[in-house]
């Protein structure tokens, strides 16, 4: 009775420990990675702005997808080794912060580009790898609306010139808010969103009255006319 217990455990390891995957076929899996992952690495390079540009995280997204690839090689080479990887991932906690969407986007092309080479659906990446950088492409060249922009006024107590600053808002801006107003002894600040298409004009307009010290407009996509 023991003999058998002991027998069917050997065999349920043998049957469960090792599917049979070739060397060559992880070869052929790695070397595809590789590939595409140098060319998320000349996508992200070409399509996120310069002023965010991390050369850091472009290498970094190389090696994730190469390291994705080679735990799913290695969770189809044993079940147990796969249950390990599970319970050891879980306990892994990444506290860096990711500051920009795309580089959100650009992380998991990466780990999915890894996790479908390392299953073998080399197919899958390739294409999918195609559509992604082409609606990245075609989308960046899509007009925008005009965002709202904020402007931002500081200038010396004068009992006319807010008058004269909502009439000159007024004159650039059908829509507009008043954000904040903050009146001191000698100070006057505004703070209002508006949609201008004429930012430079606006700017040197509510310079040249008496009392204005500065005049910023600052726009969402980070862009600031002074």
């Amino acid at each position: 009775m023991d003999n058998t217990l002991i027998d069917f455990l050997i065999g349920f390891g043998d049957n469960y420990m090792m599917t049979g995957i070739s060397s060559k076929k992880i070869l052929v899996a790695m070397v595809v990675t590789t590939l595409m992952a140098i060319y998320i690495f000349i996508c992200y390079r070409f399509f996120v702005k310069r002023t965010f540009y991390s050369r850091n995280f472009n290498i970094s997204l190389v090696a994730m997808a190469l390291t994705t690839a080679a735990i799913i090689l290695t969770v189809q080479q044993s079940i147990v080794m796969s249950l390990g990887m599970v319970g050891a991932l879980s306990i892994v906690r990444f506290r860096t912060a990711v500051k920009e969407p795309m580089d959100l986007a650009f992380l998991y092309w990466a780990i999915g580009t890894g996790i479908m080479c390392g299953a073998g659906w080399l197919k899958i990446a390739l294409l999918s790898a195609i559509f992604i950088s082409l609606m990245i492409v075609l989308l960046s060249y899509l007009p925008t609306l005009r965002l709202p922009k904020i402007l931002t006024v500081n200038a010396s107590t004068d009992a006319a010139l807010p008058e004269q600053l909502i009439g000159i808002i007024r004159k650039y801006s059908r829509r507009y808010e008043i954000l904040t107003e903050s009146i001191t002894a000698d100070t006057y600040d505004l703070v209002a969103e508006m949609n201008v298409r004429e930012g430079d004009a606006l700017i040197r307009e509510l310079m040249a009255l008496e009392g204005v010290t500065s005049a910023t407009l600052v726009s969402h996509s980070r862009d600031v006319t002074i």
